[in-house]
C-alpha cells in the first residue's frame, strides 16, 4: 500500500507512536502500519463527500490524518477527546489547533462544541458500551443533530476481535429504532453508517 511522501515522512519521524497514540496496539514490526490500514481504511467507503469530518474520540489525530490521505474526498479534520495530551498531538499533527477541543461526549452535541454542523461524524464506539440502556442509545440521536441534513453521515466504528459482538451491538441499536444504511468491514473493525 503506497503512501504519499508526506505520510512516509510522518511515519519515519513518529514511528509506532502514531499507532499507540491512536489506541491501536500491534507488535512492533514493519507490518504494523499495514495492519492499521487494513483495519481502518474501509471506513473511507462510507464518507459521503468532501467537507468537515468530526472524529469523536480522535486521540492523537492519526486516524483523521490517514482518512485525509486515503479518502478520495477532501476532508477538513475536527476532533474531540477527553485526553488533553493526545489532543495536543492532534493539533500538531494536523496543524489546525482550533479544530480540536477537550470535550466529554456525554456533554452537549457537535453544534454546541464547534458552533457548526458536519458532513461526516465518526464515533469510535468504546468496547465498554453495550447499547443495553437508553442513556447509551441516546448518544446517537444527539450526534445526528450535528449533521448537515440528509447529506450528512454518522458513522460508528466498532473494534472487537469477535465481530459478532459488534453485530450484537448493532442489533440492539436497531431494536431501539435506529436504522443502518451501509456497512464496511476491516481487520477487526466494523464501520456502520446510521440512517
Amino acid at each position: 500500500m503506497r503512501r504519499s511522501p508526506a505520510m512516509e515522512q510522518l511515519v519515519e519521524e513518529y514511528g509506532l507512536t502514531l499507532l499507540s497514540g491512536s489506541h491501536f496496539h500491534s507488535e512492533p514490526s514493519p507490518q504494523a502500519f499495514v495492519l492499521w490500514e487494513r483495519a481502518r481504511r474501509p471506513m473511507c467507503d462510507l464518507i459521503p463527500g468532501p467537507g468537515p469530518l468530526l472524529d469523536i474520540g480522535c486521540a492523537n489525530g492519526f486516524f483523521l490524518r490517514c482518512l485525509m490521505e486515503w479518502s478520495p474526498h477532501e476532508i477538513v479534520p475536527y476532533g474531540i477527546d477527553i485526553d488533553s495530551d493526545l489532543l495536543a498531538c492532534a493539533r500538531t499533527l494536523l496543524a489546525c489547533p482550533d479544530n480540536f477541543v477537550v470535550q466529554d461526549l456525554g456533554i452537549g452535541d457537535p453544534l454546541s462544541w464547534f458552533g457548526r454542523k458536519f458532513r461526516t461524524i465518526y464515533w469510535n464506539v468504546g468496547q465498554n458500551l453495550t447499547f443495553d440502556h437508553e442513556q447509551e442509545v441516546g448518544i446517537v440521536p444527539r450526534l445526528r443533530r450535528g449533521l448537515v441534513g440528509s447529506r450528512g453521515s454518522l458513522i460508528l466504528g466498532f473494534y472487537e476481535k469477535d465481530v459478532d459482538r459488534s453485530y450484537e451491538k448493532i442489533q440492539r441499536l436497531e431494536q431501539h429504532g435506529l436504522r443502518v444504511r451501509r456497512t464496511a468491514q476491516g481487520l477487526f473493525a466494523l464501520f456502520v453508517e446510521i440512517a
